[in-house]
């Protein structure tokens, strides 16, 4: 079979679609870029290889298990256990010597026999060179590494040399000794060339120039800066494209680089062609931005130019010609080279506002009191009016009200999310070292320069904050606070902190993880005080990770949600559900009664940034709903965008968000009274949950890695799934808010001492404790607590099998540990199992295995016969794109669901659903109560919603939002019984009388 091969030439005659990548640059003329593909080149995609015997197979790219981009997004995949190979015939300009750079898929752990491959070619039956690749990993080495990226899989270029005779040559792929199989030989790219000096490339396959026109009608001469953000790598761009080129890097004086005088374009003027993808990565979508400057730091408030877009260095292969003219410097164009797509602000925005005007109509009110956000990044200093317009009028079609970090005041969108981080504004990158008066002026500047344009309702002072343990160990002044902070709480402690939970020193380890985390709230607190300084009606805020869900283990960066909200170091809570490899985004619950428990003490608002980057519409919306239900007073919809401005994480490319949004937007609009109003409340939960930090910072420990902290937010979800729900209670809170509960749920592993008597006291007054396999077994110090004298239980001693694991990777894959009366046990167990113990007028539920684990381990993904047709998607957008996965449906096998059933517990649920995966939540407020409902199963149900003790509600003027009402009635006991149909999310409304 002759190869779809194709020389230089062919490739810049031939290519009609263009694509970008990324940027990161310093000072570097044109000159000094990497050489463009020699003019001799043969470019072969391996997918066009003939195979033998089925042993090689086109395999589409994957995303997200491995680093980049195939060439023409496929790969020839030798991974079976068949022998045979693949090959192409290809055409040998001249006689001479060659070298064929291969591009192929380096995973660890993926070479050897099983791995590796022959790349041979041969002429007239004589073979002229060969190459084994792939038996070793070229990142086996720190130098490898360094060359080629770390990780599970990266892309990577070997060549193997051959001497050959001007004609017909045969290039071949084998697999050397046993076929093997398991994971390696993806093999995407060929280029082959005589030129010795040339390296590969995957952008030389895909090349793109760039040349800027100035109108005459520009005012000033001027170079054109250009900035952006590229995927994947390094993310920020800084080039400048001039009369005499492409330069890289910051300007020094009056555009002078290296020394030399820069030339600036006259009106009338054009830059040469530049190879511009050699700028780009080779990964998603790249944006760039070309601004006119006159001077340094000088923008031009009205640029005309013209941005040109060629697949070849001259006029004969161009596919973009974009003019800009009017109010601004610049413009957007984003660029895709693994997809050959090119796309400009104008073109985007166009789209964004035709995809928001097909919504279909949702029951419902715009929200002007609940504040929805969304980044929208066409500042209006660079781009057009008429495409920040088109961007606008997009996102208040689909009921966003609020903005993210910019400077667009406008009336539709009075609520505004900014961010002044003030992490670097320390001596040494050091927490305990803050430059108080640095501080103190990016708070006054911020204050002067923009709050005062445009009021702020929430500053970010971090994103995902962590104190780095490597900083602290090492350092003098971090030691003497150390020493300080430890003395202050009547502990005596020389030397540095330690943080190895596997220590002979547990005094230490303790009193450093306080340290650590008590470092992080003085420092917010410094923030939030010059903050207040300036701007008091300004809430202080820090977007918190999801290690509480994602690694069971709130305490891993550092970040002690109770020690920082509760001492006032920041005065809103807020957090991301990004909760990947979860097994679902339901575990976001756990976030939200979490945050809101240590928002709690001082009455602080707690909202969430809502992740819509690689999530389906139905997921987006379930959510939604949930954040709500937990406690969320906004929602930040992370990341709009729009895609093609110079952002990360964006979503506004995919039509169906836009429904997904308006679906949630709409009916929080209709009840958004109630949500907003001072004295509303999530309900009271039926039972507790602890959440010990001192479990946490033992949770480190390899021997455990977070078994209990995972188990927790496990059970959390089981418990949800049996229709409870929980209010979490910290250490502290054992001596206070416990009496409020009949029911307390403990998983973690250590108690600080002092907190154990007033939980045995409330089990002896008559509290119900449920007592997780492990569980409340150590004291702060990893000393034996006592619990079990106190409490009056025996328990044989913990056999913890296996780590926690994270439940879509690990816990999915294994096997029970034990099986009891038919009960699945993984991770670990304890006996007895499933007894009860009284104590005084109380009593201890003592488990003896990890359910929550177990049940999220033996849960599956959910049939994908659920998702829709094309055709029933079609019509009814708002319920799933054609063939799209809900991440988070799985099917739960009774078993844990029956477990907790069995366990008797002295409180019911008093808000549930008969379906439950439909999660119901309840908020109190002195006009109505709102029950907000989510969907988890990917598909619309018919459910019964039942509200145990309902107040004499307006009961004929109740209504569904979002769902279809099928019966309403009251049944025995004043409970309230709602049987409706319901899509991803809604609302049921319960008026009271006389309100």
């Amino acid at each position: 079979m002759m190869a779809a091969f194709f020389t230089l030439e062919r490739v810049l005659s031939m290519r009609k679609r263009v694509a970008f990548a990324g940027f990161g640059l310093g000072c570097l003329c044109v000159s000094h870029l990497g050489a463009v593909m020699p003019k001799d080149a043969v470019v072969i995609e391996a997918e066009t290889l003939a195979p033998e015997n089925k042993a090689w197979e086109v395999k589409a790219h994957w995303d997200n298990w491995y680093s980049g981009h195939p060439s023409n997004n496929q790969f020839l995949s030798g991974d079976n256990n068949t022998q045979g190979g693949a090959h192409t015939a290809f055409d040998v300009p001249a006689a001479g010597t060659y070298y064929v750079w291969v591009r192929y898929l380096d995973l660890m752990n993926r070479q050897g026999e099983a791995g590796a491959f022959t790349v041979t070619v041969s002429q007239n039956g004589k073979t002229l060179g060969e190459g084994t690749l792939n038996r070793e990993t070229l990142r086996g080495t720190e130098e490898g590494r360094k060359k080629w990226g770390g990780g599970w899989g990266q892309l990577v270029w070997q060549r193997v040399a051959f001497t050959a005779e001007q004609g017909k040559a045969t290039l071949a792929l084998g697999k050397p000794g046993t076929a093997g199989g398991g994971g390696g030989r993806l093999v995407d790219l060929f280029i082959i060339t005589a030129d010795e000096q040339y390296e590969g490339d995957v952008r030389d396959a895909h090349p793109l120039f760039v040349k800027v026109n100035i109108l005459p009608e520009q005012e000033k001469p001027c170079v054109i800066d250009i900035g952006g953000r590229r995927s994947g790598q390094d993310h920020n761009l800084y080039i400048y494209l001039l009369g005499l080129g492409l330069h890289r890097g910051g300007m020094i004086g009056d555009y002078k680089v290296y020394g030399a005088e820069i030339e600036k374009l006259n009106p009338g003027e054009s830059t040469p062609w530049v190879p511009f993808y050699k700028w780009l990565t080779f990964h998603r979508r790249d944006m760039v931005t070309f601004s006119a400057m006159a001077g340094r730091n000088d923008y031009l408030t009205n640029a005309a130019f013209e941005v040109v877009v060629s697949t070849t260095p001259d006029d004969s292969g161009i596919v973009l010609r974009e003019t800009r003219r009017g109010s601004g410097s610049g413009m957007v164009v984003n660029f895709n080279l693994t997809t050959g797509e090119v796309l400009t602000e104008r073109q985007g925005s166009e789209q964004s506002l035709a995809w928001a005007k097909a919504t279909k109509p949702v029951e419902g009110a715009h929200p002007t009191l609940f504040p929805l956000y969304a980044q929208m990044s066409l500042p209006p200093e660079t781009s057009q009016g008429e495409h920040i317009k088109n961007e606008l009028d997009a996102l208040h079609l689909i009921g966003i009200n609020g903005m993210a970090r910019n400077t667009i005041v406008h009336p539709d969108f009075p609520y505004l999310i900014d961010a002044r981080f003030i992490w670097h504004l320390s001596k040494d990158w050091c927490q305990n070292n803050p430059r108080h008066d640095a501080i103190d002026n990016e708070m006054k500047r911020y204050a002067e320069e923009f709050h005062a344009k445009k009021p702020c309702n929430l500053l970010d002072l971090m994103d995902e904050p962590y104190f780095e343990v490597s900083h602290i160990l090492p350092c003098d002044v971090c030691a003497e606070a150390f020493r300080k902070y430890a003395a202050q709480n009547g502990v005596t402690l020389d030397g540095r902190p330690s943080f190895s939970p596997d220590t002979d020193d547990p005094v230490r380890y303790y009193w450093s993880k306080r340290f650590q985390c008590r470092s992080m709230a003085d420092y917010f607190r410094v923030g939030t005080t010059a903050l207040h300084k300036y701007a008091p009606s300004i809430a202080s805020s820090s977007l918190f990770s999801t290690e509480l869900v994602f690694d069971g283990n709130l305490t891993l960066r550092g970040t002690d949600w109770f020690e920082i909200l509760r001492s006032g170091g920041l005065t809103h809570g807020q957090t991301e559900d990004w909760n990947n490899y979860c097994a679902t985004y339901q575990v976001l619950g756990i976030q939200g009664d979490t945050l809101r428990s240590a928002c709690r003490t001082r009455g602080y608002p707690h909202g969430v940034f809502n992740i819509i980057d690689g999530r389906s519409a139905w997921d987006i919306t379930a959510k939604s709903f949930a954040h709500i239900g937990h406690g969320s007073k906004f929602i930040f919809f992370y990341n709009y965008g729009p895609y093609y401005a110079p952002t990360c994480d964006t979503a506004s490319h995919r039509q169906e968000i836009y429904q997904a949004i308006k679906d949630v937007a709409y009916p929080t609009g209709a009840v958004e009274k109630h949500l907003t109003d001072p004295a509303a409340k999530v309900a009271k939960g039926d039972a507790a949950m602890l959440l010990s930090v001192t479990s946490d910072f033992w949770g480190e420990s390899e021997k455990v890695k977070s078994a209990y902290g995972r188990e927790r937010a496990y059970l959390h979800l089981l418990l949800t799934h049996c229709g409870y729900r929980l209010d979490i209670l910290n250490e502290d809170d054992l001596s206070t808010e416990i009496r409020n509960y009949k029911v307390l749920f403990v998983t973690d592993s250590h108690l600080r001492a002092a907190c154990l008597k007033p939980l045995a006291d409330w089990v002896r007054g008559g509290g119900t404790l449920y007592l997780g396999a492990g569980a409340l077994t150590s004291d702060e110090y990893n000393r034996p607590l006592g619990a079990d004298k106190l409490l009056g239980i025996t328990r044989e001693p913990m056999n913890l099998v296996q780590k926690g694991g994270c439940a879509e990777i690990d816990l999915c894959h294994r096997k029970p540990v034990k099986e009891t009366d038919g009960v699945p046990f993984y991770v670990g167990y304890q006996e007895p199992f499933n007894k009860a113990f009284t104590c005084g007028r109380g009593k201890v539920l003592f488990s003896g295995f990890f359910p929550g684990l177990s049940h999220i381990a033996s849960s599956k993904k959910a049939d994908p016969s659920i998702r829709p047709t094309a055709a029933e998607a079609a019509p009814d957008t708002n319920i799933m794109a054609a063939g799209e996965k809900c991440y988070s449906a799985r099917t739960f096998e009774p078993t844990y669901r029956d477990y907790i059933k069995g366990l008797n517990l002295p409180v019911q649920p008093r808000l549930c659903a008969s379906d439950p995966l439909i999660e119901a939540n309840l908020i109190e407020s002195p006009r109505a109560d709102v029950i907000a409902l989510s969907n988890w199963t990917g598909a619309p149900q018919t459910v019964t919603v039942t509200l145990n003790a309902a107040p004499q509600y307006d009961d004929r003027n109740i209504a569904l939002i979002g769902a279809t009402k099928l019966d309403l009635k009251r049944e025995r006991g004043n409970a309230l019984t709602v049987k409706l149909t319901l899509n991803a999310g809604g609302y049921i409304l319960l008026p009271k009388w006389g309100r």
